[in-house]
């Protein structure tokens, strides 16, 4: 439970990882032993899966603090690399399309519909480089995750990378899902995304609400793409380092990120009871914020100055009345 995995699904991932001589190789070289491909994927699990230190991940496992960082790295360089494209990917089968086709329509009886598209903020520490570039209208500083979600709640696509403060329709004209979106959805398969997309023929938008909408064509297209946004919010609850993502180097975190899309579907392929690897702390599905962001800690700067010019003032007149 503490490393959000069963065992089972633990021991295929590392099948996985061991058959990638190029970040996991066997030949031995001088001074320390290698660190195992089973002790990697099990630091690596637990960096992401808890908001721990480096340092108290090192005395954890009994390693240098430096290859914490070194285990997190080769796991999901591997992952992205060998599982990724494999495990995040759009139905095979005319029969897993008409199923999840089925399953969207059973929701509130919208038909044709083969996945959800929406993206999701992710807290990042403040870059060196342009970081008021990565500013989202919410405050704090992020990068944005866009992820195509089934009706089973597995990533179909992700892409992520782009500032917070770029807008979902560019981010989505950018990402490769626009070139080869029409070739997955054909002329009777649908995305469905929010306001923020532009309606194409295979990608639906919500009516226009100009005040004549019905209830249920208000309700009919949010109804059936929550799915998305509850996909987000248990990726956070299972990987809790998505909350806030303390790294400097921008490879790093993308590489992160996907590699938490990319165990999330093993798990769910794999795990009976996914509820069973999930903490009982109550938790809240809207997207999360860190606790102190630049514009918070400007606005509580500004406030103890305040503070402090009043405390002065208040002891010059004082000194005043003295004399």
């Amino acid at each position: 439970m503490h490393f959000r995995m069963s065992r089972s699904c633990f021991e295929r991932l590392v099948q996985h990882l061991a058959s990638t001589d190029e970040f996991f190789p066997t030949s031995p070289h001088g001074g320390r032993s290698r660190i195992p491909v089973e002790k990697a994927l099990l630091i690596a699990l637990w960096t992401l899966a808890t908001p721990d230190s480096y340092r108290s991940i090192s005395n954890l496992f009994d390693i240098p603090k430096s290859s914490v960082l070194l285990c997190l790295r080769r796991v999901c360089r591997a992952t992205v690399t060998s599982v990724c494209k494999h495990v995040i990917c759009f139905p095979q089968t005319s029969d897993a399309f008409q199923s999840n086709e089925e399953k969207f329509y059973s929701v509130r009886g919208l038909h044709n519909v083969v996945g959800a598209i929406d993206g999701c903020h992710i807290p990042i520490k403040a870059p060196s480089i342009e970081p008021a570039a990565y500013i989202n209208k919410k405050g704090f500083h992020s990068v944005v995750l866009q992820a195509v979600v089934d009706s089973r709640l597995f990533f179909m696509d992700c892409y992520a990378g782009w500032p917070g403060s770029v807008h979902d329709a560019r981010v989505f004209r950018n990402s490769p899902l626009f070139s080869y979106g029409p070739s997955c959805c054909s002329a009777r398969r649908f995305i469905i995304g929010d306001a923020a997309y532009p309606l194409l023929s295979w990608l639906i938008v919500p009516y226009r609400d100009n005040g004549r909408l019905s209830h249920v064509q208000r309700n009919l297209h949010a109804a059936t793409r929550c799915v998305v946004e509850r996909a987000f919010a248990l990726l956070k609850r299972r990987f809790r380092r998505l909350k806030y993502l303390d790294m400097k180097h921008m490879e790093d975190m993308m590489l992160v990120i996907l590699t938490c899309c990319t165990f999330r579907n093993i798990c769910l392929q794999n795990d009976d009871d996914m509820e069973l690897f999930l903490s009982s702390e109550n938790y809240d599905d809207t997207e999360s914020q860190p606790l102190y962001n630049s514009r918070t800690v400007a606005v509580l700067t500004a406030k103890m100055l305040e503070t402090i010019s009043q405390i002065h003032l208040l002891l010059c007149r004082c000194l005043i009345i003295l004399q």
